[in-house]
Formats: structure tokens, sequence, C-alpha cells
């Protein structure tokens, strides 16, 4: 069976940075601009990966799920949530804790969140909705999109910036996946 990083490291579970450049995701370099950029700007380590494009959102996602041993889920899924699932979490809430509920199965309910170590907000929250609460690892960029589209909470600059980044590289994704669609039937007429 193989260990978790945080078994390996006696308990202690290994810092993001030091877990990418020991897996040769970025480098020592990258890791000190990383740090360089969170100084100046704040915010968090990953939405700092994230501005500098040293990671895509959806692989930060799923290392934020390895590292802490959290379900997950595709950030653009967090976009679409039924009406009667965000009605679990009433506006104010979601807004306070930085918080937006994904998906209802029987007695649980997967919620993305800004601080998934928070016990205390999960566990008033099972008391409130008489659901078990799973956090869902999510990069802060990703939850401050959901908590805009779903609740209207504003969203501040740095994420606009980055919310237009994604919504480009997926058009341009979408425009190469019609491009090489057309290509593959001008090739099945042939």
């Amino acid at each position: 069976m193989q260990q978790t990083d945080k078994q390996q490291s006696g308990g202690k579970r290994k810092r993001l940075g030091d877990f990418l450049v020991e897996n040769e995701m970025i480098s020592a370099a990258d890791l000190g601009r990383v740090v360089e950029h969170q100084s100046i700007y704040g915010g968090k380590f990953g939405t700092c990966l994230l501005e500098l494009r040293l990671l895509e959102e959806n692989v930060l996602a799923k290392l934020l799920s390895r590292q802490l041993m959290l379900h997950y889920i595709d950030p653009d899924q967090l976009m679409n949530i039924a009406p009667e699932i965000l009605r679990l979490i009433p506006p104010k809430i979601a807004l306070r804790y930085f918080i937006v509920p994904y998906y209802r199965d029987e007695g649980k309910l997967f919620v993305a969140m800004g601080n998934t170590a928070n016990r205390g907000l999960i566990t008033k929250l099972e008391e409130r909705l008489k659901l078990k609460i799973l956090p869902l690892a999510m990069p802060e960029v990703r939850v401050v999109m959901a908590l805009n589209k779903h609740y209207g909470m504003p969203m501040p600059p740095r994420f606009k910036a980055l919310a237009a980044e994604f919504m480009r590289l997926a058009a341009e994704a979408a425009a190469a996946a019609d491009a090489n669609g057309q290509n593959l039937s001008a090739d099945e007429e042939q």
C-alpha cells in the first residue's frame, strides 16, 4: 500500500510548493517566483501558481485533493449547480464563510470551501442541515467564480483576470476540437 505525503513526512503534510518541486512539476526558481509573487500580492499559493501560469487549474485542483486527502471534482463543475442544492446554503452564509454547496447524495452534502480545515464551520453546517458535510478541495479562484455566479459576490480584479484567462483557454480548446472534428470529416470524405 502506498503511503500518502502526510504519512511519509511523519504526520506533517508536505507543503504544496515542496511537493511540486520534488515531483519536478515546477523548478526551484519557479517556487521562488511564486513565493515572491505571494509576498507582494498576497493570496493563496495556488492562486499565485495560476497567475504565473505555472499550473493549469484542473491540475491544481487534483493536487489539492491529493494533498488534503479530499474529494476531487473538475473545477468547471462548480459552475453548474442545481438550484435546489444552492438553496441549502443561504447567500449570507455562503458569502461569509466562502463556501459553495455542490452535490447532495443521501445524507451527505459535498461543499467547496475556501478553508477546508475549518472543522467548526463543518460541524455547524452539519448540525444546521442535518447532513454530513464533505469538503471539496478547490482552487480559491474557482470558489470565488462560483460565489460570483451563484450568489452575486463581486469578483476582485485578480480573479476577474484569471476567470477571463480560463474562458480564453476554454474557447481555444473548443475551437481546436472543432477544427480537429472538421479535419476528421474531410478525411472521411476522401
